[in-house]
């Protein structure tokens, strides 16, 4: 088998694709998967996350996901979703905030993530694992991509430099405002060469779509052979790491665990120096970590010495070993439903708008966690604490989908 290969992609027109194409669904809320659902009946939020489908009420989950294969029918009968006739690579660019980063979409092998080529740094939920793979093989195929990582290639960037610097397939800036660009990759030579450059890549890393992931696994292992079907390939967008970019996961909590706030910051002082009036609010180092309280913004700077193994020494692991567990009596931060989790540019306004309008005691920003860390942990076969990681901006999804059946 092939490691990395190309694939018939279905794809919105260039015309539609503004609406077509829609954010992951495991980063929609309920709320913002519903006002899509009722506000844009192109979107693949009603494919993606099938529940939200207000039309379909009463359904089951497994009714629900015929119901999203019936509308891709829908689409492509409308001419709004079309097959390539030929398998291809694609180069997709976002670029937005002062950042771009380029892509390589095609569908990566089942067996290198069985057999830990494909990296992982997260726990899956075996709940969720079920239920995408329940979408998968009901919608008969992957309407999202797994965001892949893979060490930067000389050959792979002059590609890719090539090949965008001539017009777009698809060109549109999203609700998310970065802007989204596809290509074509055309040729033989130009495809076999790509072919064989992923084919002696080390190692790749999951940087987003644990569940994608490991659903589209199950699914391959169920059909059995599935090294002679499409099911053996699972959708993804492969990135070099020098472009890739991971911005801050916050944390909110709901209360304060039943102390007051003098006793609550008392408890934090055994361990941390506690700054008031942090003006900066997103703390300017690792090993610091931001705290806001209705009062406003506090610097919390370690008094211990700092650890010094992998996944202890994460900004995520100090606030859930130093801070969450011990004051707070939050163990296990996966199910608890006291904690909350935001990521991405509006993690600062975020907390300070839950904080005000009293849904939350207390936030915390962190300071990113590196690739670096990533990568290393994932190469120990260690994982991170849940929630350590958020990339941005977000793949999108129903830009391609892997049609399987």
């Amino acid at each position: 088998m092939d490691t990395f290969k190309p694939f018939r992609a279905l794809m919105p027109i260039r015309e539609r694709a503004h609406l077509v194409c829609a954010p992951p669904y495991d980063v929609l809320s309920e709320s913002e998967a519903l006002t899509l659902a009722t506000t844009n009946p192109l979107t693949y939020a009603l494919i993606e996350k099938s529940e939200v489908d207000y039309t379909q009420s009463g359904l089951s989950n497994s009714e629900r996901h015929r119901a999203a294969r019936a509308r891709i029918d829908s689409l492509i009968l409308d001419g709004i979703l079309v097959q390539e006739e030929q398998a291809c690579f694609y180069i997709y660019s976002q670029e937005g905030n002062g950042h771009i980063q380029y892509g390589i979409v095609g569908v990566i092998s089942v067996e290198e993530y069985r057999s830990g080529r494909i990296r992982k740094h997260e726990l899956t939920r075996l709940e969720k694992e079920a239920e995408r793979s329940e979408h998968i093989k009901i919608v008969g195929a992957h309407t999202g991509p797994v965001f892949i990582v893979y060490p930067e290639n000389p050959e792979i960037k002059g590609i890719i430099a090539k090949i965008s610097a001539g017009r777009a397939l698809i060109d549109f800036t999203a609700s998310d405002g970065f802007r989204h660009s596809v290509w074509r990759v055309e040729g033989e030579a130009t495809t076999r060469s790509l072919v064989d450059i992923f084919s002696r890549v080390k190692s790749f890393y999951i940087a987003d779509g644990h569940h994608r992931a490991a659903a589209a696994a199950r699914v391959a292992e169920d059909r059995g052979d599935y090294r002679n079907d499409e099911s053996g390939y699972f959708l993804s967008v492969l990135f070099p790491d020098a472009q890739v970019k991971i911005v801050a996961y916050n944390r909110l909590v709901r209360d304060l665990g039943g102390l007051s706030r003098t006793d609550f910051l008392e408890r934090l002082s055994a361990n941390f120096v506690i700054k008031s009036n942090f003006e900066e609010k997103s703390p300017p180092k690792k090993g610091e970590l931001g705290m806001y309280l209705p009062e406003g913004w506090y610097l919390l700077q370690c008094k211990f010495p700092f650890p010094d193994t992998l996944v202890e020494a994460l900004d995520v692991s100090i606030l859930q070993d130093f801070i969450l567990a011990p004051i707070l009596g939050i163990t296990e931060p996966r199910t608890d439903k006291r904690i909350e989790f935001i990521g991405g540019t509006r993690g600062i306004t975020g907390i300070e708008e839950a904080v005000a309008r009293g849904e939350f005691a207390v936030g915390f920003s962190l300071y990113p966690t590196s690739l670096s860390e990533l990568i290393a942990i994932a190469d120990a076969g260690m994982l991170m604490p849940p929630k350590s990681t958020w990339f941005e901006p977000k793949l999108l999804s129903g830009l391609f989908t892997h049609l399987i059946t």
